[in-house]
Parts: structure tokens; sequence; C-alpha cells
């Protein structure tokens, strides 16, 4: 219980690597605001770890995602302790199939 009474936000938190995180945050006793841009997987995903956690829906390519996400963390939980920034976008290709233009959109 590592984490007890501490109120984490996992951005990417739908699937994958940040499920994992936002699972284990919870294990330890966190409150965790579950993160990400398809709805129906953060409500399977926050409606598994039940009142520990809250879902926000959004896309952190728009600028003012990130005040918006610490909003609904405070609005949930009262308070916000950590910041997991799990978040990313994958480009996939090959070296035939990736070009300079396709490098720059993921820096």
């Amino acid at each position: 219980m590592r984490l007890a009474g501490k109120v984490v936000l996992v951005t990417g938190s739908t699937s994958g690597i940040g499920e994992a995180i936002a699972r284990r945050s919870v294990a330890e006793g966190a409150r965790v605001l579950v993160h990400g841009l398809e709805r129906d997987l953060g409500e399977a995903v926050a409606g598994s770890l039940g009142e520990a956690a809250a879902l926000h829906i959004d896309d952190l390519a728009d600028p003012v995602a990130a005040p918006r996400l610490v909003e609904a963390a405070l609005r949930a939980f009262g308070r916000l302790d950590a910041l997991v920034n799990n978040a990313a976008r994958v480009e996939r290709g090959t070296i035939e199939t990736t070009d300079a233009a396709a490098f720059d959109r993921v820096i």
C-alpha cells in the first residue's frame, strides 16, 4: 500500500502499459484518474477499478487539455499528487514507407 491516500493521474491509461500502471496504482492504495481517447475502453478500465477511479476523455494534442486533466482530478478526488505521463502516439511504418515528414510528426 505504498500509494495509500494518493491521487495519481495516468495519461494513456485506457489500454496497454498505462492501464497496467493505473491498475497497479489502485492495488497500491491510490485513487486514479484514467485518461485516454477511447471512451468505451476508458469506461471498462475505470469501471473495473470501482470507486478508486474516475475517467476523463481528452486529446493531449489540444494545448488546453492538460489543465482540463488537472481540473478533472481535482473535481473527482479533491487533490492531485502524481502524474504518470504515459500517453503517446505511435507511428508505424517500414523503411520503404516512412519519410522525413512522418518522422517530423512524431517529434
